[in-house]
């Protein structure tokens, strides 16, 4: 995929996207070793893959492509119970039409097609053995989850 159909891509939502108001990480592990925490709360997308000069993330399996996926935050109007509106900034995967696909709880997605995250879920990207786990540190703060955020470390 070119970097114009990733562009489009990412503007093609962008009236949706936002910079998630919670400390999103992405701890990433290959075996049991934790090898590395992304802070990715600091903007509304992070491009995946090999492509050193414009991805926010890199993967260095082979097995990867240069653009492979987009970790994207959206906003999403919601009505509450009392009938308030509420919009929560939820954050997104998208595969970019990658050759070895991207997987969601072990589960291969569609390409092209936005799959909302939860707490906890786990991405591999082609053939690579590494699982990125996504928290939320806010709750981790608040003593609600225990992480091990090792390598990376660091806040704002």
């Amino acid at each position: 995929m070119n970097g114009l159909v990733y562009w489009l891509l990412v503007i093609g939502c962008w009236l949706q996207a936002r910079r998630p108001r919670n400390h999103w990480r992405l701890y990433v592990y290959k075996g049991d070793s934790h090898i590395e925490t992304f802070h990715v709360h600091r903007q509304s997308h992070y491009l995946f893959g090999r492509d050193q000069k414009i991805a926010d993330i890199r993967l260095d399996h082979l097995s990867a492509s240069k653009q492979h996926a987009v970790l994207q935050f959206k906003q999403k109007a919601t009505t509450a119970v009392d009938g308030s509106v509420e919009t929560p900034v939820y954050p997104y995967i998208i595969d970019l039409g990658s050759t070895n696909q991207t997987f969601l709880n072990g589960t291969a997605i569609e390409s092209q097609k936005y799959y909302q995250l939860l707490e906890k879920d786990v991405l591999k990207f082609g053939h690579s053995t590494r699982e990125y786990v996504l928290l939320n540190a806010d709750a981790v703060i608040a003593g609600e989850k225990s992480v091990d955020a090792g390598a990376g470390g660091g806040d704002d």
